[in-house]
């Protein structure tokens, strides 16, 4: 066996710091690539962006990346006709790599989109023909790369243009998309789940010693799909507030949370007529002192932990009124109560401790008026409405109260 023109780890070294340049090549390209149309889209941020890819590019390539990285190492030329050239060998895959990363350098800072497969099997090619010449070429493996080229992006603006349908209908046309999203994300999840998984268990573990039966393979396959599918298939977050006033003062107390805690899922903000909101962190009531008499307007709503509100928004706007001169009865349509809230049926129920005519405004949040009538009763019919969020506004004998309704 020839000896090595350099120690093996010296070799090691070099390979790894040309590899960590290929790498960074890979990255400023390829992950652009992937990238892009999220970041483009404004779905993620750079620096989200960035941070998904170092975990999944990594996973990708430690857990499916066992196939290709075979392709490369022995399917366009056979090492063994290097049997007795290792250093030529060597110098050649160290330098074919070399020429790939200088390659995706280059075009990463020109902005040229390029392809890491075309970079280093056009890089090997090259090598193989001036050390051995076109017959050592591995061809029909070569063409067969060449031709999955063409096929991708036929095959994959095909499947872009069938989801993008199968979106458009489902999702972008109803008349409420954001509910609509709500209910089909988890499926296309799904859809994803199934693709990831299904080359995971086939492909890419057996790799890192891992091998499964076909039944397993499939069992796999279900397990970990319906464990995506049920991540986006939580139940809805819901709250409800309460406001009740004495005097000068307002107490806000919380009548509910539904699939929501306080300190770990995040918190909750509140605004008191346009002023700075301010971040409530625990459960307990909170106590406004000193308002001036008149109409005041709250607005409450849900947060995660960054304080970004959350999505779908889980919000609540009520309206009183601080007058000191009235007497304890005169506050009570602020005791209202809707129910059941969100309605899956076709009706309401309107509680209130005041009782005379309910005039029934009801508004998109967008603040679209789509009702406006009067009931004598307490039964609201809501079966035209669409799935969505609405602010419900009661008026009984001159006092209002303006609260949430969710429509499923």
């Amino acid at each position: 066996m020839e000896t090595l023109f350099l120690e093996p780890y010296t070799i090691l070294l070099i390979a790894g710091f040309i590899g960590f340049f290929m790498a960074f090549g890979i990255g400023a390209n390829d992950v652009a690539n992937s990238m892009g149309t999220s970041v483009g889209s404004r779905a993620i941020t750079i620096k989200q962006a960035i941070i998904i890819a170092a975990i999944f590019e990594f996973l990708g390539a430690f857990l499916a990346g066992g196939e290709v990285t075979s392709t490369i190492r022995k399917g366009i030329v056979d090492p063994e006709l290097y049997a007795d050239q290792t250093n030529i060998f060597v110098i050649g895959m160290l330098s074919a790599l070399l020429a790939g990363g200088t390659w995706l350098y280059l075009a990463s800072l020109r902005g040229w989109p390029v392809s890491t497969t075309h970079t280093i099997v056009g890089s090997i090619v090259g090598f193989v023909l001036i050390t051995k010449g076109v017959d050592a070429v591995s061809w029909g493996k070569v063409g067969n790369i060449a031709m999955s080229w063409v096929t991708s992006p036929l095959f994959s603006a095909t499947l872009a243009f069938g989801l993008y349908i199968s979106a458009k209908k489902l999702i972008l046309d109803r008349s409420n998309p954001g509910e609509a999203a709500i209910n089909y994300i988890p499926f296309y999840s799904f859809l994803v789940a199934v693709v990831i998984s299904l080359v995971t268990a086939r492909k890419g573990l057996k790799h890192v010693g891992v091998e499964f039966t076909d039944n397993e393979v499939y069992l796999f396959i279900v397990i970990f799909s319906l464990m995506i599918l049920n991540i986006y298939t939580q139940d809805e977050v819901s709250a409800d507030w309460n406001v009740s006033v004495n005097g000068d003062e307002v107490t806000i107390s919380i009548v509910e949370f539904n699939n929501f805690t306080v300190g770990l899922d995040g918190h909750w903000h509140y605004i008191l007529n346009d002023e700075e909101y301010v971040a409530v962190h625990d459960i307990n009531d909170v106590v406004i002192s000193g308002l001036q008499e008149g109409e005041h307007t709250l607005y409450i709503w849900l947060v995660d932990h960054m304080h970004n509100a959350l999505d779908p928004p889980v919000e609540e706007t009520i309206t009183f009124v601080i007058n000191t001169g009235l007497s304890s009865s005169d506050n009570k349509i602020h005791d209202m109560m809707v129910y059941p809230n969100p309605v899956d049926g076709n009706y309401v129920t309107i509680l209130s401790p005041v009782e005379g005519l309910k005039e029934i405004q009801v508004f998109t949040v967008t603040g679209r008026k789509v009702m406006d009538t009067a009931i004598n009763g307490n039964t609201l019919d809501v079966s035209s409405f669409n799935s969505g969020f609405y602010m419900l506004k009661v008026t009984i004998n001159g006092q209002s109260k303006i609260s949430k309704l969710v429509v499923r």
